[in-house]
C-alpha cells in the first residue's frame, strides 16, 4: 500500500501556488514552514493533519486531512480578520469550484473518490512584542483509492 499524503499535498500546492492573490499581490504557499528569508506578511502554510487508512477486499484506500493555515502578520494599521477570510474564500473556490467538481487531479497511482471541506474553519490570533498574528485554519478531507 502506498502513502497518498505526499500526492495530496503536492496537488494542493499545485492548485494554489501562484493562483491566490490579495489586493493585486500573490499570496505565497509554503509546505509547512515559511522560508526564513521571506518577509511577506500574508501567506498560506500547507500541511497534512492526519491520514486514515481504510482497506477493503478489493482496494486500498485512504482519507487524508489537509490543513491550510492562512497567516496574516499585522505590524500596524488595520487589525482585522478580513484578509485571511478573503484568502480562505479564494482557496475554497479553487479546490471546490462547484458541488460536483474539484480542482485536484487524479494521478497514475491514486484516484480521487471525494474531496470535501473538513468542517468548520478556525480563526486564531496571537500577539508578539511587535506584531499581531491573525490566522485562519481550514481543513479539507480527501478520500483516495490506490490504483
Amino acid at each position: 500500500m502506498k502513502d497518498a499524503t505526499n500526492y495530496i499535498l503536492s496537488e494542493f500546492f499545485r492548485v494554489l501556488n501562484g493562483a491566490i492573490s490579495h489586493e493585486g499581490a500573490l499570496v505565497k504557499v509554503f509546505a509547512l514552514e515559511q522560508d526564513e528569508a521571506d518577509t511577506d506578511n500574508l501567506f498560506i502554510r500547507l500541511y497534512a493533519a492526519h491520514t486514515t487508512e481504510f482497506n477493503t477486499k478489493t482496494n486500498f484506500g485512504s482519507k487524508v486531512s489537509i490543513n491550510l493555515d492562512i497567516v496574516n502578520r499585522l505590524t500596524g494599521g488595520e487589525r482585522t480578520e478580513h484578509r485571511v477570510n478573503e484568502v480562505a474564500s479564494g482557496i475554497g473556490q479553487l479546490i471546490l469550484p462547484t458541488p460536483s467538481s474539484t480542482g485536484l487531479a487524479n494521478s497514475t497511482e491514486f484516484q480521487l473518490v471525494n474531496v470535501r471541506s473538513g468542517g468548520p474553519s478556525v480563526n486564531l490570533s496571537d500577539r508578539s512584542n511587535t506584531d499581531l498574528i491573525v490566522r485562519k485554519i481550514i481543513t479539507f478531507e480527501v478520500t483516495v483509492n490506490q490504483l
